[in-house]
């Protein structure tokens, strides 16, 4: 889905200086209970990882809280889409249902061509733009609605929030950027392969493998993830080493840059730690696991968040098993860069699983 440029010059010239006022913000989080699976399972939804989205259907009925930053973020883009939706006078909302999702089209452009809306802050207006390209979970979400209502077409349109993050009273048409691509219908959509996968999974009790993605961070559903994954697994025996620059500790950092290829490493479980993520399994125990180099001295740690190594390794050193990492590549260290070091760990002992 690449820049349009028609497309964009049109929009820019309809919509600059559109009155968007009006907007009341909340002023409490909003507190949300998903009761089926199709609160969950919705188009929007699709870009997450096939094992949240697993585990996130097999802990229905949930609770969820929706801060007041991220609310605020989603009613005005609520908001603007209606403003934008009622001056066009075009037809807007449009139920689509698949074989497994349902949804609705933003704006239907043309008999065969639909547009998606996106409010945006302005880094992430100047990320596309620059990129020329739509983010792929926007790609991807249009595609699917445009792939069941017989579209050829399929647009994604983002409108940019000013530099300064505030919420404006009327669209800025520079701040508005289409991208279009065309629609294959030929062939089942991945997000309704996608969703054949958990169903089969959700059914027969099995979780799909673990991938590391940028929304592991902030995933809901990370402590249940990372309670089911066995370092034995070749796909997790590979991590890095983290640290090394938050403690102003000069001698940290020197062994940590004195590291090289073949170094075995210790590593040692800090149950007390107080900072960082907690155990999957035991709230009062931090997830933390220090790395220490071949002369004692201390070189980082393990990353903790958003990767499930710290809490195989913390549970298996708990279990009584032995762990320790060899240094297998040394990056950065050049034209200003991070030094950085990746390393292969090694479990033995008690059962990696628990």
């Amino acid at each position: 889905m690449i820049f349009d440029a028609a497309l964009t010059a049109t929009l820019r010239e309809k919509l600059d200086g559109l009155d968007v006022s009006g907007f009341v913000p909340p002023t409490v989080p909003e507190i949300r209970v998903a009761q089926t699976v199709r609160d969950v399972l919705r188009p929007s939804n699709m870009h997450r990882c096939e094992r949240a989205l697993t585990l996130t259907i097999r802990a229905l009925p949930f609770t969820s809280t929706t801060p007041i930053e991220a609310l605020t973020a989603m009613n005005w883009g609520t908001h603007v889409h209606r403003k934008i939706q009622a001056f066009l006078e075009l037809p807007n909302e449009i139920k689509v249902k698949g074989p497994w999702l349902r949804g609705s089209k933003d704006l239907q452009w043309e008999p065969d061509h639909s547009l998606d809306l996106k409010t945006i802050d302005r880094k992430g207006f100047l990320a596309v733009t620059k990129a020329g390209v739509a983010r792929d979970d926007h790609r991807m979400q249009q595609t699917w609605y445009s792939t069941h209502s017989g579209d050829d077409k399929a647009s994604v349109v983002y409108i940019g929030k000013p530099a300064n993050g505030s919420l404006p009273e009327k669209i800025n048409g520079e701040h508005i950027a289409a991208f279009t691509s065309e629609v294959d219908r030929s062939a089942p959509h991945p997000y309704d392969e996608k969703l054949e996968r958990i169903r089969a999974h959700h059914n027969g009790e099995t979780l799909p493998p673990y991938e590391a993605v940028p929304e592991c961070r902030w995933c809901p559903v990370q402590a249940e993830c990372f309670k089911n994954l066995d370092l034995r697994s070749p796909d997790y025996g590979f991590s890095k080493i983290v640290g090394q620059y938050a403690a102003e500790d000069p001698a940290r950092l020197s062994a940590f840059i004195a590291l090289k290829v073949g170094d075995v490493l210790r590593l040692e479980w800090e149950p007390a730690n107080p900072h960082g993520p907690r155990m999957a399994d035991d709230d009062s125990r931090a997830a933390a696991v220090k790395v220490v180099g071949p002369d004692g001295t201390q070189v980082g740690y393990l990353p903790a968040t958003g990767s499930p190594t710290a809490q195989i390794v913390a549970r298996h050193i708990r279990s009584g098993g032995n762990a320790s990492a060899v240094v297998t590549e040394c990056t950065g260290g050049d034209n200003g860069k991070n030094h950085g070091r990746n390393i292969e760990l090694a479990l033995s002992g008690a059962l990696q699983a628990v």
